[in-house]
C-alpha cells in the first residue's frame, strides 16, 4: 500500500464502525474476541499493526496529549497549570509514553469535533485543562469514546475520568483562616460562572461563613475572570463595602488586588488581608509574601500519570478528589482600622 495504512481501511474491509475497530486494536473487553481477532488480522495484512499498534497494549509506546489553558489576563505567563503539567510529563515519562502538548488553539476554537481533533494527532488518551462548560467540547466529551482525563471538571462518561482538588474545602479553609484572625466582611473575587471551580469555591466561602454564623451577603462577591484586571475591579467594587479581607480564585486575581491596594496607599496586611488560590510562583512576586490554597502540583501530576496508565491498561479507574492546604504568608493578619485608607 502506498499511503500509510489508516483505521478507516479496516473499517471499509471489515465493515465495521471506527469505534468498534479502535476499541479492539486497543483491547477493550466489550469487543467479541472473534471481531478482535478479525481486526487484528486485518491490520496485520494491510501493515497498520507495524506502522501503530501491537497486538500486546501493554507492549506499544503509548501517545498522550496534553493541553493546558493559558491566561491571556497574566502578562507573567505563570498559570497554575505549569507545574502540574511539568509534574504530568515526568511521571508519563517513567512509563515510556509518548507526550504531545495539544496548541491551545485547538481548544480555543474547537472549530473541528472533539474526538476528531484529538485522533488527528493520534492520540491514546488526552489530558484536558481549563474547559468551560459552555465549550462544545464539554457536551462533545460527555459521548466520546476516547481515553480521556479531565482536571478540576467532572463529567459522566466510562471513558472519561476527573482528577481534582477540593475547591470547596480549598475556599473554605482560606474563609475560615481569615474569619479565625478576626475578619467579619470578607469579599469573594470568584471566577466566571462557566468554570466549574469558581462556583465550587464560592460555595466554600459561603459555607465558611455559615459555620461562623456570618451573613452570607451577595455584594461582597465580585464575579471576575481569574485575570489580574478582575482583581483590581474587585478590589475597587469591594472596598465601597468596607471588606477587612479579600479571597481571590486566583493568585493572579490576588495580584491585581495588591497593585490596585498599593495605588490606594492601602497597607497589606495591617489595612487589608489577602488570599490567592494555587500557590504558583506569583506568590513570590508580592510583598508581603500572599497567603495561597496550595493545591499539591506535583502530588497532583502523580495521580493524574497513575490514571492515565490504569486507563491504558484498561483497569478499574474512578475520579479522585485531592485535598488542598493553605500556606500562610505575610498577606493576612488580624483587622485593623481601614477607614482613613480609602
Amino acid at each position: 500500500m502506498a499511503n500509510r495504512p489508516r483505521i478507516e481501511d479496516i473499517c471499509e474491509k471489515l465493515h465495521l464502525s471506527k469505534a468498534t475497530v479502535s476499541k479492539a486494536l486497543n483491547g477493550y473487553d466489550s469487543v467479541r474476541e472473534e471481531t478482535r481477532a478479525q481486526v487484528l488480522a486485518c491490520a496485520r495484512e494491510i501493515g497498520y499493526a507495524q506502522a501503530r499498534y501491537s497486538e500486546d497494549v501493554k507492549a506499544r509506546y503509548t501517545r498522550i496529549g496534553i493541553t493546558m489553558t493559558s491566561f491571556a489576563g497574566n502578562p507573567h505567563g505563570i498559570t497554575p497549570y505549569q507545574p502540574l503539567v511539568n509534574s504530568l510529563m515526568g511521571e508519563l515519562e517513567q512509563y515510556h509514553y509518548e507526550t504531545v502538548l495539544i496548541p491551545p488553539s485547538v481548544l480555543q476554537e474547537q472549530s473541528v469535533p472533539y474526538e476528531q481533533a484529538m485522533r488527528s494527532m493520534n492520540l491514546d488518551c488526552a489530558f484536558l485543562t481549563g474547559l468551560r462548560i459552555d465549550d462544545p467540547y464539554y457536551k462533545q466529551i460527555q459521548t466520546t469514546e476516547l481515553p480521556t482525563v479531565l482536571w478540576d471538571m467532572s463529567i459522566r462518561n466510562p471513558v472519561v475520568h476527573c482528577v481534582s482538588s477540593d475547591s470547596t474545602e480549598g475556599m473554605r479553609l482560606a474563609a475560615s483562616y481569615l474569619i479565625e484572625l478576626g475578619h467579619r466582611r470578607i469579599g469573594l473575587i470568584m471566577g466566571h460562572r462557566q468554570a466549574q471551580v469558581s462556583l465550587l469555591r464560592r460555595d466554600g466561602y459561603m459555607l465558611a461563613l455559615l459555620d461562623a454564623g456570618l451573613p452570607i451577603d451577595p455584594e461582597l462577591i465580585f464575579e471576575g475572570d481569574y485575570s489580574e484586571t478582575a482583581g483590581a475591579l474587585g478590589f475597587y467594587e469591594l472596598m465601597k463595602k468596607n471588606v477587612t479581607g479579600i479571597l481571590c480564585v486566583s493568585d493572579t486575581t490576588a495580584l491585581g488586588v495588591y497593585r490596585a491596594a498599593m495605588t490606594k496607599g492601602l497597607r497589606i496586611p495591617e489595612d487589608l488581608s489577602i488570599i490567592g488560590y494555587d500557590n504558583t510562583a506569583l506568590t513570590s512576586y508580592t510583598v508581603p509574601g500572599l497567603t495561597s490554597v496550595d493545591q499539591h502540583s506535583d502530588q497532583v501530576g502523580k495521580v493524574i500519570a497513575t490514571t492515565i496508565h490504569n486507563m491504558m491498561r484498561h483497569r478499574p479507574v474512578g475520579d479522585t478528589i485531592l485535598h488542598p492546604s493553605l500556606v500562610i504568608r505575610g498577606s493576612t493578619a488580624a483587622p485593623g482600622d481601614i477607614g482613613t485608607a480609602q
